[in-house]
């Protein structure tokens, strides 16, 4: 009972702070998720079997290893996952002269906000040149004549 409260806790906190807009809260939420996996995990297979397989010792009351191998890899992806969530926490900090498109600051040229509603408008560019899509042999040979200089049909090497 205790250890289904504790799974519930921790998930429901994880999926709170998931929830909020601060990164580095939502680090911390998958980190209390992938607590909450590791300790399902670890009590799926017995909470009361934990006697080691060594020696002349009962099948059934050894504890189950594949339980514990998953615990293990659940380990391993919620590490790299924090990782990778602190390094966007890294790249999107809050840095001087850059504006804050979600609270409309104004930039440092004087447009505000994602749409550039104020400040300077960029000059407008000439229209794109929308074309048939092309198999992805045809953008290959297109490759090789212009790479190569001529009409060969073949990659340069």
């Amino acid at each position: 009972m205790t250890v289904a409260l504790v799974i519930g806790l921790f998930t429901a906190a994880g999926v709170y702070l998931i929830l909020h807009r601060g990164l580095i809260r939502v680090v911390i939420g998958f980190v209390l998720l992938g607590h909450a996996v590791n300790i399902l995990l670890l009590a799926s297979g017995g909470l009361w079997r934990r006697q080691p397989p060594f020696g002349d010792v009962d099948p059934a009351t050894t504890a189950d290893p594949l339980p514990q191998a998953f615990a293990l890899t659940a380990i391993v992806i919620t590490f790299g996952i924090t990782i990778f969530l602190l390094a966007l926490a890294v790249v999107d900090r809050p840095r001087p002269g850059r504006p804050d498109l979600e609270l409309g600051e104004a930039g440092p040229d004087g447009r505000d906000g994602p749409d550039g509603a104020a400040g300077p408008q960029p000059e407008p560019g000439p229209e794109p040149v929308l074309t048939e899509p092309r198999s992805m042999s045809d953008q290959v040979a297109e490759y090789g004549r212009t790479a190569a200089g001529g009409d060969t049909g073949e990659l340069p090497r």
